[in-house]
C-alpha cells in the first residue's frame, strides 16, 4: 500500500469515527503507524486516538511517531514524553523523542540527553550516531565525541556506532585505550570474530568458508569497519619499504620504481608549460599514469608479487569510492590502488601485513585517514564474503600471465564538469593519441554528461559498447572476471588537443538565440569581451550587485565597443543528474545577475549567461579578452578554455599557496597564469555537508577599483604582446 492509501484508508477511519463507530485498538495502531506525511490528516488521528486510549502508552507513542514523519515534530513531543510516562517501550520511546527534539530545534544540552538516553536504553546506537551526528554544534559547545565517550563509559557492553566515531583520528579525541574494554567484548563477538577468519583466509588467498562469509556480509557496515578501527595498517613510504622488516623481495621493490613507473606519453612530446614547475609536476604524473595504457596495449596487467619478485596477473578490480583497487599476489592478497580523481598510481597493500605503501604520489592523501582505510577495506571485505564463490575460483585458476582479455573502462568521476575535463577526459584523449582506441570493448559510464555522451566527444571509442550505469560509491561490473579487465583511465593535465576536441563538439551543437558569441576574433568584432564570474554562498563577492555595476560602467567608459559577460551556473548539454540539487543557488545567481544588468547604464552591452548551457561558456570563453573569476572551479571554466589574461579573487588564506600552484594555475596546457587579488572575508563560506572540508570558502569583499586597474593593464599588456609579434611575423 502506498502513501496516498494509506492516507485515505485514515480518512475513511475518521469518517466512521465521526459516525459513532467504535474502533479497536489495535485498528487504531495499525493505522497511525501506517501513516505518512499528511500532517493534517496525522493531526486528526491522533486528536481521536488519544481521546479514545488516553492512558495506553502503545497509542501515545505510536501517536507521536506519526506526528513525527508527517514533520509535526513540536506536536510529536509531549505525545512522546507522555508514552514514556505510560510505559511505552522505552527504548523506541526514547529514540523518537530525541529525533523529534533535534528537529524542532530544541536546547542542545536537551538533545544531547535525549539521544544519550536513547542508546543507554538499548536504541540502535549505529542509527542514533547518525541522527545525533546532523546536529549543529558551535564551536563552545560540549564536542559530541565527549558525550559518546561518557554514554560508552556509563555501560560495559560495546556500542558500535560510538565506538566507531571515537576510535576515528582527530584532535581532541579520547584515547583508544579508554575504551579498550568494550571494544574487546566487541572483537570476541562470534559474528565479529567470523569477520578475522574470512580476511585471514582472503589475505592469505584461500577459500573461505561459507557460513563465515554469510556472517560477515549480514553485520552492519559500521561493525566491519570498527574491526578495522581497531587494526589500522601503517603507511610506510615505498623507500623505506625495504627497511619495514617485513622480508620484501628487493628485486620487486626495484620493478615498481624502475618499470611500473614508466612513462607512456605520444611522442614526440610537444606539450607547452608555462613553468619548470608545471614541466615537473606533469612529468611526475605521466609516471603515475603510464600503467593505464600499458594496459590497455596488453590488454593485461601483470605486476611484481612484493614477497617473491614473481610476474602475478590482476585477478580483480573494483572501484570503490573514487578509488581503483587492483588485487594480484602468489601467495598473499596485495592491492595495487590507483586514487585520486585521474586514478594516478598512489599505494602498495599487503593487509594481511597490516601494511600500506605510499608510492609517493601526492594522491589521495586524504584517503589514507583511519576512518577512510576503514571504510576501504570493510566494503572489500563484505564484497568478497558475498563473492567469495567468484573469489574461490579466481584463486584456484589464475589468470595466465600472456592471456588476452576485454578490455573494460571504467570511467569515473564527480558530478562537478571540472573533474570530467581535468581527470576524466585526459585519460581517453591519452588513450586515443596513442592509438589504443580499437583496443577497447567497453565502456561504462554513470552521472551527467556535462559535454554530451562519450561517443559522441571521442568517436574514435565507438568500436567499444557503452553501457550507461547507475551513479553509485562502488562500481563492479565483472568481480574476479578471467575474462574481463577493468581499468579506470584518467589524468591530470588538459591538453589543446583535448580542449579543441571540446570546442568543437560545443560549436556543433543547436545555437541558442541571442547567445552566440561574436564570430571570428579579427578588428570588426567587440573589443575587449571581459568575463566576470559570479558566486553565492561561498567565495563570493560580497555586494557584487552593486559593486560589480560599477566596475561594468567604468570598463564601458573607457571602451565603449566592449561586451561584459556575466557568468554563474552554467548547465550540462546532456543527461542532467545535478543541477537540481542546486536550484536555490541558480535562482540566487539568476537574481544577481538581473541585478547587476538592470543597474548598469549600458545594458545591452552586458551578456547574462547564468543559466545557459556548457556549450555557450566554452564558445565565449574562446572570445574572451580578460577575465574576473571566483577561485576554484568557476575560474576553470574561462580559464581552461581561453588564452585571456585573467584575475582571480579570493580571500588571503589562499596566499599562502605559490601563485604556480593555485587553482588554475597549471591544469590546462599553455595557459596564463592568472592574477590573484585577495579580498577582506567578511563571512564564512556554507560548506555543502558536514564532512566538507574544502579551503578558502570565505566570502569576501573585493576592492573594485583594483579589479579594474589590472583588467586596463592586463589588456594593456596582452595588446602590446600581440602588436609585437605580428610586427616579429613580418
Amino acid at each position: 500500500m502506498h502513501n496516498g492509501e494509506r492516507v485515505q484508508e485514515a480518512v475513511r477511519l475518521l469518517d466512521a469515527l465521526a459516525t459513532g463507530a467504535t474502533v479497536p485498538r489495535p485498528d487504531m495502531i495499525r493505522a497511525l503507524r501506517a501513516l505518512d506525511g499528511d500532517v493534517t490528516v496525522a493531526t486528526r488521528l491522533v486528536s481521536e486516538a488519544v481521546a479514545r486510549f488516553p492512558r495506553h502508552g502503545g497509542v501515545r507513542l505510536e501517536a507521536g511517531r506519526a506526528l513525527l514523519r508527517a514533520g509535526d515534530a513540536p506536536g510529536a513531543v509531549p505525545q512522546l514524553r507522555r508514552a514514556l510516562s505510560l510505559g511505552a517501550d522505552e527504548a523506541t520511546a526514547r529514540t523518537n523523542l530525541a529525533r523529534a527534539l533535534a528537529a524542532c530545534g530544541a536546547p542542545l544540552d536537551e538533545i544531547d540527553e535525549a539521544f544519550a538516553a536513547a542508546m543507554l536504553a538499548g536504541g540502535d546506537d549505529i542509527l542514533l550516531v547518525r541522527d545525533w551526528k546532523s546536529v549543529r554544534r558551535g564551536p563552545h559547545d560540549v564536542p559530541l565525541d565527549e558525550r559518546l565517550a561518557a554514554v560508552q563509559d556509563s555501560v560495559s557492553r560495546p556500542l558500535p556506532g560510538v565506538l566507531r566515531v571515537l576510535l576515528r583520528e582527530g584532535p581532541g579525541r579520547p584515547p583508544a585505550a579508554r575504551h579498550a574494554a568494550p571494544l574487546q567484548v566487541l572483537l570476541d563477538d562470534e559474528r565479529v570474530a567470523a569477520c578475522r577468519r574470512v580476511w585471514d583466509a582472503y589475505c592469505g588467498l584461500r577459500p573461505i568458508d561459507a557460513a563465515d562469509a554469510e556472517r560477515v556480509a549480514r553485520l552492519p557496515v559500521e561493525v566491519v569497519q570498527l574491526f578495522f578501527l581497531a587494526r589500522p595498517p601503517r603507511v610506510i613510504p615505498f623507500g623505506d619499504a625495504a627497511a619495514a622488516g617485513l622480508d620484501l623481495d628487493p628485486a620487486a621493490l626495484r620493478w615498481w620504481v624502475d618499470e611500473f613507473q614508466k612513462p607512456d606519453v605520444p611522442q614526440p612530446d610537444v606539450r607547452v608549460f608555462q613553468s619548470d614547475v608545471h614541466r615537473s609536476r606533469a612529468l611526475r604524473d605521466d609516471e603515475l599514469l603510464g600503467y593505464q595504457t600499458r594496459a590497455v596495449r596488453e590488454r593485461q596487467m601483470v605486476l611484481r608479487d612484493l614477497a617473491g619478485g614473481e610476474p602475478s596477473a590482476v585477478f580483480d578490480a573494483v572501484l570503490v569510492q573514487g578509488r581503483a583497487v587492483y588485487s594480484f599476489g602468489r601467495t598473499e592478497l596485495t592491492w595495487f590502488i590507483a586514487a585520486g580523481e585521474g586514478f594516478g598510481a598512489s599505494y602498495l597493500a599487503l593487509p594481511g601485513r597490516g601494511a600500506l605503501f605510499d608510492l609517493g604520489s601526492n594522491l589521495g592523501r586524504h584517503h589514507v585517514g583511519a576512518e577512510r582505510l576503514s571504510n576501504l577495506y570493510g566494503h572489500l571485505l563484505r564484497r568478497v564474503a558475498r563473492l567469495h564463490e567468484r573469489f574461490a575460483e579466481a584463486i584456484t585458476r589464475p589468470v595466465g600471465l600472456g592471456a588476452q582479455r576485454a578490455v573494460v573502462l571504467q570511467v569515473s568521476a564527480p558530478e562537478n564538469f571540472a573533474h570530467h575535463v581535468w581527470n576524466l577526459y585526459p585519460g581517453l584523449e591519452r588513450i586515443v593519441a596513442l592509438g589504443l582506441a580499437g583496443r577497447v570493448t567497453e565502456i561504462r559510464t554513470a552521472g551527467t554528461q556535462f559535454f554530451g555522451p562519450l561517443a559522441e566527444l571521442f568517436p574514435e571509442l565507438d568500436g567499444g559498447r557503452v553501457v550507461e550505469e547507475e551513479r553509485r560509491s562502488i562500481r563492479d561490473p565483472y568481480p574476479f572476471s578471467r575474462d574481463h579487465l577493468v581499468i579506470a583511465p584518467g589524468g591530470y593535465f588538459i591538453g589543446r588537443a583535448l580542449v579543441e576536441r571540446i570546442r568543437d563538439r560545443m560549436g556543433g551543437l543547436p545555437a541558442v538565440p541571442g547567445l552566440e558569441p561574436p564570430a571570428g576574433l579579427d578588428e570588426r568584432r567587440p573589443y575587449p569581451v571581459v568575463w566576470i564570474g559570479l558566486r553565492v554562498r561561498s567565495r563570493a563577492w560580497v555586494d557584487q550587485e552593486h559593486e560589480i555595476p560599477r566596475l561594468v560602467d567604468a570598463l564601458l567608459d573607457r571602451y565603449p565597443d566592449g561586451l561584459v559577460v556575466l557568468d554563474g551556473y552554467t548547465y550540462p548539454v546532456a543527461n542532467d543528474l545535478v543541477s537540481a540539487r542546486w536550484q536555490k543557488s541558480i535562482d540566487e545567481l539568476t537574481a544577481v545577475a538581473a541585478a547587476i544588468r538592470g543597474a548598469v547604464s549600458r545594458p545591452e552591452r552586458v551578456i547574462d549567461l547564468v543559466g545557459s548551457t556548457m556549450r555557450e561558456a566554452v564558445l565565449w570563453a574562446e572570445v574572451t579578452d580578460v577575465y574576473v573569476a571566483p577561485n576554484g572551479t568557476s575560474q576553470h571554466k574561462v580559464g581552461w578554455f581561453s588564452d585571456a589574461p585573467g584575475i582571480v579573487y579570493a580571500p588571503p588564506s589562499l596566499a599562502a599557496t605559490s601563485p604556480l600552484e593555485r587553482p588554475g594555475a597549471r591544469e590546462a596546457e599553455g595557459r596564463p597564469i592568472p592574477v590573484t587579488v585577495f579580498g577582506e572575508p567578511v563571512a564564512a563560506g556554507e560548506r555543502r555537508w558536514s564532512a566538507d572540508v574544502r579551503p578558502h570558502l570565505e566570502n569576501i569583499r573585493v576592492d573594485g577599483d583594483q579589479v579594474r586597474g589590472l583588467i586596463v593593464e592586463l589588456l594593456e599588456a596582452r595588446a602590446a604582446s600581440s602588436s609585437s609579434s605580428s610586427h616579429d611575423d613580418r
